[in-house]
């Protein structure tokens, strides 16, 4: 069950800062319940678009925020959603500025408000994306170089698919 409320938080943190839909996790919740003979309370009630704070306290991201972790591993989730054409820039620069606005300070925060800034300006066309692009990339490997996924990582590669 712990794999489960993991990689929920894991889904709950993606719609927080921008990557998925609330219909995206919602249907996620729907397809994780009807593929469960006893669903936890926290999936029915994130299938309704109800809190699951109250079933599971993991899930709370205000008792429970956003750590620099879960940062490097949503970010490493998002660069390979781009790469793999399931995503759109304007996705990974909401993601970025997401996640970036979870740190008042330090150099992950900076990091990833940059790179929402610099992927804007491109796409406003203020910058050139062909000039900006190793800038990008650069900073994105930077962000992404301290992370491991789980083994589960296609679970929000379907999410975004099915989408």
């Amino acid at each position: 069950m712990s794999d489960l409320v993991e990689l929920t938080r894991e889904m709950l943190i993606a719609e927080s800062v921008g990557l998925i839909s609330t219909d995206q996790l919602t249907n996620w919740a729907d397809s994780k319940r009807l593929g469960s003979k006893n669903p936890p309370h926290f999936l029915a009630a994130i299938s309704r678009g109800e809190s699951a704070c109250q079933y599971e306290e993991r899930l709370d991201l205000t008792k429970n925020p956003i750590a620099e972790i879960d940062c490097y591993q949503t970010i490493k989730r998002a660069s390979a959603l781009y790469e793999k054409g399931r995503v759109d820039l304007k996705t990974l620069s909401i993601t970025c500025e997401g996640l970036g606005r979870c740190f008042e300070y330090g150099e992950l925060a900076g990091s990833l408000l940059w790179l929402s800034s610099e992927i804007d300006l491109c796409l406003c066309g203020i910058s050139k994306l062909n000039r900006s692009v190793a800038g990008i990339q650069q900073e994105l490997y930077k962000c992404i170089d301290h992370t491991v996924l789980p083994n589960d990582q296609e679970d929000l590669a379907e999410v975004v698919t099915a989408g």
